[in-house]
């Protein structure tokens, strides 16, 4: 709690980051696969998160793409929560943007990732057919409750 006439410095708000390695949903992997994650903490109730994933030889998506967030936490769900998405096709060289959304009733994990243009979400097959080379990665902000 801040009281009357203390000094308040953006700093002291925000955690260190924190390294995770999250786990996507749905995903193989494959060999030379990357996957890297981090966040941090802001104030009691919020963390700043971001994650890449580069698919590997033989990497491939399988269904509903979706991702964890880091271990411990779970996200709020009075209302369902999106974070920002992208998403790279290495051999159309094609992006594309989207939102991954928090799983119905809070959670652990972003169960479903969308684009503005399509209604079944990212699969293996939405927006293109994932493969070697191809990145997924997303950035923003989750209110948590623990």
């Amino acid at each position: 709690m801040v009281f009357a006439g203390q000094e308040v410095r953006v700093g002291d708000a925000f955690t260190s980051w924190t390294t995770y390695t999250p786990t996507f949903l749905n995903v193989t992997l494959g060999t030379g696969a990357t996957v890297t994650g981090k966040w941090r903490r802001v104030a009691d109730f919020m963390i700043l998160l971001r994650f890449q994933l580069t698919l590997g030889t033989g990497g491939s998506v399988t269904g509903n793409l979706g991702v964890t967030i880091p271990g411990g936490l779970s996200g709020e769900g009075t209302l369902r929560q999106t974070l920002p998405v992208w998403a790279f096709d290495s051999s159309a060289s094609g992006y594309y943007s989207g939102v991954a959304v928090l799983q119905n009733g809070g959670g652990p994990n972003f169960d479903r990732f969308g684009g503005p243009s399509n209604t079944v979400g990212w699969n293996g097959t939405t927006p293109f057919t994932w493969a070697s080379g191809d990145i997924i990665q997303g950035q923003g902000w989750v209110d948590v409750t623990t």
